[in-house]
């Protein structure tokens, strides 16, 4: 277990930086060919928010790895639930601010939206692989 959660933790980093990194690619080349460049913040500021709450997640799935890795699934549930909270929180606040121009809050929706989802299904994916992996060598 003792070298299980670093290497857990360092590939977590490295896959969510692509994921992230590869997301801002896609979206800002979408954005080149529909000639959308004022949506460039957008995809900005959704790749600075998924790295900033990839890291503090990571860094509370080592914490409660050390700890107590007995309540690892209460940890995951806990997680989903802030994440999209926090994520609506976002969209909330992104609406509001930019409720003058319809078309820029609609693009930071979409944009973030588009985020959103891509983290979720990296990270869902890859903590299931991690539990199956962890069980497997279990046994």
């Amino acid at each position: 277990m003792e070298q299980f959660i670093p290497k857990t933790v360092n590939q977590y980093q490295k896959i969510s930086l692509w994921v992230v990194c590869a997301m801002a690619l896609v979206c800002l080349l979408a954005l080149q060919i529909a000639d959308l460049k004022c949506h460039i913040y957008s995809v900005l500021f959704s790749s600075v928010y998924q790295l900033v709450t990839n890291r503090l997640s990571i860094v509370c799935w080592r914490a409660i790895m050390r700890v107590s890795p007995a309540v690892i699934g209460r940890f995951y549930m806990g997680v989903s639930a802030l994440r999209i909270i926090l994520g609506m929180v976002v969209i909330i606040v992104g609406v509001f601010l930019l409720r003058e121009q319809r078309p820029l809050m609609m693009g930071f929706v979409i944009i973030f939206s588009l985020f959103y989802i891509s983290s979720l299904v990296f990270e869902t994916a890859f903590f299931s692989f991690i539990e199956s992996k962890k069980h497997i060598t279990k046994q």
